[in-house]
Parts: C-alpha cells; structure tokens; sequence
C-alpha cells in the first residue's frame, strides 16, 4: 500500500493542529506550554501556506 508524500504532510499538518488546539486547551493561558501548543498551530498553518502558495504557482 503506497502513501502519496501530499497525504502525510497533510496528516502531519492534522496531528500538529489538533496537538496544539489539545494543548492551549487543557493548560493556564501564557504557561510554557501554552506558548509551544500556539507555535504547533502556526508551523501548521504555516505549512498550509507555503502548500497553498505552491499550488498557486504550479
């Protein structure tokens, strides 16, 4: 069973997000770990950008 490298970025992007969302969630807001699960969330989004960006151009 062959895995397109598109599909596990996007389950990478998936678990990143949802780890950060779980993460701001169950902490105090502006705790260390309240600050790591908001950069989880940007490098996601960040990913989605650039793939975003990428398609565009192509």
């Amino acid at each position: 069973m062959y895995i397109k490298p598109k599909a596990i970025i996007y389950i990478i992007i998936g678990i990143l997000f949802t780890a950060g969302i779980l993460i701001i969630n169950f902490t105090d807001i502006f705790s260390e770990t309240w600050f790591i699960g908001l950069i989880l969330i940007g490098i996601s989004m960040a990913i989605i950008a650039i793939t975003i960006i990428l398609k565009m151009r192509s």
